[in-house]
């Protein structure tokens, strides 16, 4: 092979790198699971507009690192179980948005942060503010819980939601 050929063969393999790398930067940002917000969280406040939603609210929110989710709210009528809302999460540009399994997507795009074994989300539009403590439910009180699908839910209060 001349050298000419092997300068060619260079400059083109450069030209496809290169290409590939604005193909890349010109798409959409990346989706992520990030680690901190992996857990299990329990709501202790919920607030929109400044004002206290429902404080009789009782809310579990499971992230996983395989990007589902399981949000475990306290039955309102039955308040001895909970119903289980399950679907999918990500964070993508610094906010946290999701799907629920059957398809309709969460009320807002959420900026995440946590400090000390706490997590916030505020609604992009700083309207709501969600507050939970690293807590878990029950084994058993996850068992016994209702899986509901959002759409066909008559009642949901969920901040999430």
């Amino acid at each position: 092979m001349t050298m000419k050929r092997i300068i060619e063969k260079l400059m083109m393999a450069v030209v496809l790198i290169a290409a590939a790398a604005c193909s890349k930067e010109e798409g959409e940002p990346k989706k992520y699971i990030d680690p901190a917000f992996v857990g299990e969280w329990h709501l202790t406040e919920a607030t929109s507009e400044g004002v206290t939603i429902n404080d009789n609210l009782d809310v579990y929110i499971v992230l996983n690192e395989d990007g589902s989710f399981e949000i475990y709210q306290q039955n309102l009528e039955e308040q001895l179980r909970y119903d289980k809302y399950t679907g999918t999460y990500y964070c993508q540009s610094g906010l946290m948005t999701g799907v629920y399994s059957d398809g309709k997507s969460w009320g807002a795009k959420y900026i995440p942060s946590v400090s000390d074994d706490r997590l916030t989300l505020k609604s992009n539009d700083f309207m709501e503010v969600q507050k939970y403590k690293r807590e878990s439910l029950s084994e058993e009180e996850k068992q016994d819980a209702s899986i509901v699908s959002v759409k066909s839910s008559a009642s949901v209060y969920s901040p999430i939601l």
